[in-house]
């Protein structure tokens, strides 16, 4: 839509693009469409059979490659695709079968076993082969580019998640002494850190990355309580750390206590001050394994 505003002197034009879908990536389609269509094909006539189940991998296949080229729209992508390669074997089972229906009937006796007595006829093959295309060549390229586009854009989301809150949580491993937990690294710690607090009855809503530290924001219901679990793996806790957790705890309404753990140790500078303050508490490597048991 183009819209003129006129001022005297001058003209201006303001023009706005309808928003739409992801455009259907046509060639890129179409080329993986064909050659699955023709891997296929020549998977089913000069493949033995022993070899003859990767007739059904090879459209899943497809289907994943094409989801991976594209950002979106897998079930019509796949769908699309599915009908190139179902053109494509048509076209060449049908040109064989006008042109050497014979040679066609060898590769199928060849490839087929066949029941002692009988022998196949032109449009028995051709309607078995019409049957294969059916369920293999449509249904598998739509599973796998609608599979693979799912997963890229769970990627993506993962991807950006962590992006916004500075970094990820990662799975720590089997923890079983003090030395096994001051040698994670942050995100491991924090992931181990979570999982202990759950198994005292905590809830994670949130967490995130800041530099040297990942805050954990998690709550209980018995008593309803919401904590600030502030987690690093520096050398000690300094009272500087534990003063400025009690400073964003003030800034913030949503927290009821502040607590900032470490796998190492906590100076006894910082456990004195922070006795005075019932808000804020501080829990080194040795208490936290203690808390695991």
């Amino acid at each position: 839509m183009t819209t003129h505003t006129m001022d005297e002197t001058k003209t201006t034009e303001i023009t706005t693009t309808p928003v739409g879908k992801t455009p259907i990536q046509w060639r890129l389609t179409a080329l993986v469409g064909v050659a699955t269509g023709l891997a296929w094909t020549l998977i089913l006539l000069f493949a033995p059979q022993t070899a003859q189940l990767i007739v059904g991998i090879a459209p899943v296949f497809g289907g994943i490659y094409l989801g991976r080229k594209v950002s979106d729209r897998g079930l019509t992508h796949g769908f699309l695709m599915a009908l190139f390669a179902v053109a494509t074997a048509a076209v060449i089972v049908g040109a064989l079968a006008l042109v050497a229906p014979s040679v066609l009937l060898e590769m199928v006796a060849l490839s087929v076993d066949q029941p002692d007595g009988m022998n196949p006829t032109l449009m028995g093959v051709l309607v078995s082969i019409g049957m294969m295309m059916l369920i293999t060549l449509v249904p598998f390229p739509i599973y796998g580019a609608m599979l693979s586009v799912r997963n890229k854009k769970r990627a993506q989301e993962f991807q950006k998640e962590a992006n916004t809150r500075g970094g990820q949580l990662q799975r720590p491993g089997r923890i079983v002494n003090l030395d096994d937990l001051q040698a994670l690294p942050l995100p491991k710690f924090g992931s181990w850190v979570v999982q202990l607090f759950k198994n005292n009855g905590f809830v994670l809503d949130d967490y995130q990355f800041d530099k040297d530290v990942v805050d954990l924001k998690m709550h209980r219901t018995e008593p309803e309580e919401k904590w600030l679990v502030r987690c690093t793996v520096a050398d000690a806790i300094k009272p500087g750390m534990a003063q400025e957790l009690v400073q964003d705890l003030r800034e913030s309404e949503d927290f009821t206590k502040g607590v900032v753990v470490t796998s190492t140790k906590v100076l006894d500078s910082t456990r004195k001050w922070t006795k005075t303050r019932p808000n804020i508490e501080v829990l080194d490597g040795e208490t936290l394994m203690d808390m695991h048991g």
